[in-house]
């Protein structure tokens, strides 16, 4: 497909103006600090002159929002055991079970992720009653 200059001037056009107020800066690739380089945390980019960096608190949210996507699936599986355990009254299971449970619904209060001060020791912080997320 072939774009004429007219077209691609109306189409940057009409992209400033649906982000009116917002700064760019064009960084290239090659400019990008290999901290950035891998998109995990990609919604956490702040510019800095041109550079890119890791918002490190928000890039904390976002891998505590991973955290917690794979640890609601694993309260899943232990609420299908624990309906197996009721249903055939083994009170040791379901103790287990239960405490199970509640250390992984504590995880976001116990798990510390300010012990990482750059974005690759923060990737690599993962609980370890967790089965690690799929990338």
């Amino acid at each position: 497909m072939y774009v004429t200059p007219e077209h691609l001037d109306e189409a940057i056009r009409k992209f400033l103006e649906l982000h009116a107020g917002t700064r760019f800066e064009y960084v290239s690739h090659a400019e990008l600090r290999e901290e950035v380089a891998d998109r995990y945390f990609r919604e956490a980019w702040v510019c800095a002159g041109n550079k890119i960096q890791v918002d490190m608190p928000k890039a904390r949210g976002i891998h505590m929002d991973n955290i917690r996507t794979v640890r609601d699936a694993e309260l899943a599986k232990l609420d299908r055991e624990q309906i197996t355990a009721i249903s055939i009254s083994d009170t040791a299971a379901m103790a287990a079970i239960e405490n199970k449970k509640q250390a992984l619904r504590d995880l976001p209060v116990t798990f510390d992720l300010t012990v990482a001060k750059t974005a690759d020791e923060l990737r690599k912080l993962w609980p370890p009653n967790l089965p690690k997320a799929e990338e």
